[in-house]
């Protein structure tokens, strides 16, 4: 097999490493192995850039590729389905320049290597998240959901500490080799890995504080096309909606209901706001809240909310972190002519925790889920994360599955339990660890029901977030850079 073969299935384990998690601890293996022999620096950016390309290919293709019309227009969707190619170049150039520095990183131990080469793809996955606004879905951290102790190391330093541990295996795994006849040399990854163990037991041993439980019901409804949603309308100043009331009457009396999806068409105004609460008044049970979620235009402004109704009264959460191209369009957009044609949503400023029974909720409308530091303000002082969103503009469950495992390292690294609601799946009720509790996969029809505990977990991750992790990678990258210096 070629060098560049094994450069080219580096980055396609990476990709598929997000179905199946054990691909994540080996597949850069073949690249580190690469790019730190590569003879020359420009060899070492050919190695990375093919694996780049390897990766980032089957991303785009699963995403932005395949952008359902009715974001903001056919031509306004087109668009943004040809920003694939350049996205897919792009990640080559990036993965080739992280091969790059691999190469230059020729220090005389292997171990600060090792660690330099981690601290290096952190930053990386760092660059990427911020360009694609938290949508990162290769992310070595996130395809670790499942991998034992991944979900409690997160509550350290969140999912870039676990992509940091993924890549030092991957390159212990080659030093090792390399130094397998020097029991010296390997004397340091062993000591590196049990410290890695450590930590696990301890974090592990964090007291868990339970309140109590809630029942909570989630409302998949699944429509038949993605845009074919169970819409209400108004007679004179009355809502009137029986698809809807049958939804939420199936989903019996729990003490919440949530049913992800917009009411209306076009954005509400507050009085039509008002007549749903009036409506839901009329046969919903006064030991039932329900959670709804739709735009709202109010003060020549359209805003994205949830409405939290409970006997006869409304908390409102408006969505504050805007995602480009899908809630507005950015500048760059606008100076290439390419606009939505649909509203555009203003940030909100009512983002308080709402309250039910006396727990606080916290709140993340579709891709503040994907916001790092949104998210750990939401949790900050929440007993519960609230967490619905669409995911409609992508036509299978790739988007949705990604949104579920960000939603359980929230839950881990923040302590708390978290509702994931999505009207076409997958839903998913997770305890403060990350435990998934119930869930009802993508396409499936139906309510899903249990008794979520309301946890909390004390994290430092909740205290410092991913700061923690990216000050470990700007150390282990200075440590780097002088032993290349000697």
């Amino acid at each position: 097999m070629s060098r560049y073969s094994l450069a080219a299935l580096s980055g396609a384990l990476v990709c598929a490493a997000i179905w199946w998690w054990p691909l994540a601890m080996v597949a850069l293996v073949p690249l580190y192995a690469l790019a730190t022999a590569a003879p020359s620096q420009r060899d070492a950016f050919r190695y990375g850039a093919v694996a780049g390309i390897f990766l980032w290919g089957p991303i785009c293709v699963l995403t932005l590729a395949q952008l359902v019309p009715g974001l903001g227009g056919e031509y306004y969707t087109w668009v943004i389905r040809a920003l694939s190619l350049p996205a897919a170049l792009t990640g080559g150039i990036l993965v080739g320049v992280v091969a790059l520095l691999w190469q230059r990183m020729s220090g005389r131990s292997p171990l600060v290597r090792t660690l330099g080469a981690a601290g290096v793809w952190v930053m990386f996955e760092a660059l990427v998240q911020w360009i694609s606004n938290g949508y990162w879905m290769a992310a070595l951290g996130t395809s670790l959901t499942d991998a034992p102790g991944a979900l409690i190391l997160a509550r350290l330093g969140g999912a870039p500490l676990i992509s940091f541990v993924a890549v030092f295996f991957a390159g212990t795994f080659v030093e090792v080799y390399r130094v397998r006849n020097t029991p010296r040399g390997i004397a340091p990854f062993g000591v590196a890995l049990g410290v890695v163990a450590l930590t696990v037991a301890v974090l592990a041993a964090l007291p868990e504080r339970t309140q109590n439980t809630l029942t909570v019901s989630i409302i998949q409804s699944v429509p038949v096309q993605h845009f074919d949603l169970a819409l209400g309308s108004w007679q004179g100043n009355e809502f009137y909606n029986p698809i809807l009331r049958a939804l939420l009457e199936s989903a019996g009396s729990p003490d919440l209901i949530v049913y992800p999806s917009p009411l209306a068409e076009q954005a509400m105004s507050p009085e039509q706001d008002a007549s749903v609460g009036s409506w839901l008044a009329r046969f919903e049970s006064t030991s039932t809240s329900v959670l709804l979620w739709g735009l709202m235009a109010q003060d020549d402004r359209t805003y994205t909310y949830n409405a939290l109704w409970g006997a006869g009264q409304e908390q409102i959460y408006q969505k504050n972190v805007l995602y480009p191209l899908s809630d507005y369009s950015p500048w760059w957009a606008k100076f290439a002519g390419v606009e939505k044609s649909s509203e555009e949503v203003s940030s909100g400023t009512q983002t308080a925790p709402l309250s039910l029974g006396g727990l606080r909720l916290g709140n993340l409308i579709c891709s503040e889920l994907e916001q790092d530091g949104w998210a750990r303000r939401q949790g900050a002082s929440a007993d519960l994360i609230l967490a619905d969103g669409f995911d409609a503009f992508f036509p299978s469950a790739f988007a949705g599955e990604y949104s579920i495992k960000i939603a359980r390292y929230r839950a881990a690294e923040l302590g708390v339990s978290v509702v994931r609601a999505n009207v076409f799946g997958p839903s998913a009720l997770i305890a403060a660890g990350g435990k998934v509790v119930a869930d009802l996969p993508y396409g499936h029809r139906g309510v899903l029901r249990a008794e979520l505990p309301i946890e909390r977990v004390s994290t430092p991750y909740r205290a410092i977030g991913e700061w923690g992790t990216y000050a470990l990678c700007a150390l282990v990258l200075c440590v780097a850079y002088r032993h290349r210096r000697r």
